[in-house]
């Protein structure tokens, strides 16, 4: 990313309804955003756009979010991550450890739902520090 260049976002979430959410706050707070609601695009959208940060759904249905961390990791992944559950804190917890345990920059959690507040003041601080 270059200074003129925003930021990039991945969400991965297959919740259609809130990766529209998010990609509709984030584009306002000035981030390029691409969704993902299945691990395949996912992944081809993770290569194609290399994003300075990953939101991370860790329920996907069929599919667990942790496998999505150790494919980061394989993937020598060095952006932020923060991940997202509709589980207890301490699923999140846990899971952060995992993913720093892995070498990976999990730098925030977002307990869904989330209001749209709660995420555009995530994403403000994010956009600040991937910008400094």
């Amino acid at each position: 990313m270059t200074a003129s260049e925003p930021p990039r976002l991945l969400v991965l979430d297959d919740e259609e309804a809130l990766a529209f959410v998010l990609s509709r706050i984030a584009r306002r707070g000035g981030w390029a955003v691409e969704t993902a609601a299945t691990v395949a695009a996912f992944q081809a959208q993770f290569h194609a756009a290399r994003p300075d940060l990953i939101m991370l759904d860790l329920r996907l249905g069929e599919v667990d979010g942790l496998d999505q961390l150790r494919f980061l990791q394989a993937e020598n992944y060095a952006g932020a991550i923060v991940l997202m559950s509709g589980d207890v804190d301490s699923v999140l917890r846990e899971a952060g450890e995992l993913g720093r345990s892995l070498g990976l920059a999990v730098v925030g959690t977002l307990s869904k739902p989330a209001t749209n507040d709660e995420i555009r003041e995530l994403l403000a601080t994010l956009f600040r520090s991937c910008r400094g």
